[in-house]
């Protein structure tokens, strides 16, 4: 049976992300740590895996994004779709490429592992969907780099940004209701000012939309017997017509 990492960690009363830091050359390992683990290694005669070793000391100028997307995902949760092209944007500027990876849960350590040990990538954005204890700890014992996007529910050795959701709702509902405010103002002056429903057939019995500035919302009105009668405020993604 062949030699590995783990096995020389074990001979070297040391962790296998010490043993590849030794084999990367890293100046953080103490030199007794290093001697130890070196003789380890000859002492097993362990060879290790070249591309693995040079992981550190080349870069492939890649990040891998590995989430879980299912079908339509683009449309169901567009806050995927803002992070990835978030992703892509900021790592463009920077001379990186994004490769965007859909693995299921159960598979993700695997992939990670074999995407690391082979050197296709600089680095992992991992999104909180597809997190593990076993993940944390793959990821602890071999120092991989990586960002998780969401707040792990486990205590963990996660590197991890998350949304402050409360301040944000905050901010948003502040915003939309200063803007319906001022909306509502400019209504009361000339509602005619604003375009008919985009929807022909609500345009047709009288309905007219206001957008909502920085914000996919629309407040729909109509005006009779110059009364202005706002009849809901939507997403326009929302099917709003069904309910007018």
């Amino acid at each position: 049976m062949a030699v590995t990492i783990k096995d020389v960690a074990r001979a070297a009363q040391t962790s296998t992300a010490t043993v590849s830091k030794v084999m990367n050359g890293s100046y953080s390992i103490s030199e007794e740590t290093a001697m130890r683990v070196k003789k380890a290694m000859e002492e097993l005669h362990y060879l290790p895996n070249q591309r693995a070793r040079n992981f550190a000391s080349q870069s492939t100028k890649t990040v891998i994004f590995v989430t879980s997307l299912g079908m339509n995902t683009g449309f169901s949760n567009p806050h995927m779709f803002e992070i990835m092209c978030g992703l892509e944007n900021t790592l463009t500027d920077k001379g990186y490429s994004l490769i965007v990876k859909s693995v299921q849960p159960q598979k993700v350590c695997e992939f990670i592992r074999q995407a690391y040990e082979m050197q296709q990538a600089d680095g992992f954005v991992i999104h909180a969907s597809v997190l593990s204890k076993e993940l944390d700890e793959l990821i602890y014992e071999l120092s991989i780099p990586h960002l998780v996007i969401g707040n792990p529910n486990f205590a963990s050795h996660f590197c991890w940004i998350d949304v402050d959701n409360r301040l944000a709702g905050e901010l948003a509902a502040k915003h939309l209701l200063d803007s319906i405010d001022t909306i509502c103002d400019r209504l009361e002056v000339n509602p005619f000012q604003f375009a008919e429903c985009r929807d022909a057939y609500l345009a047709k019995r009288g309905y007219r939309e206001a957008v909502v500035s920085q914000m996919n919302y629309i407040i729909v009105f109509d005006v009779r017997a110059d009364v202005v009668n706002v009849v809901g405020i939507f997403h326009q993604l929302e099917n709003y017509q069904s309910k007018l």
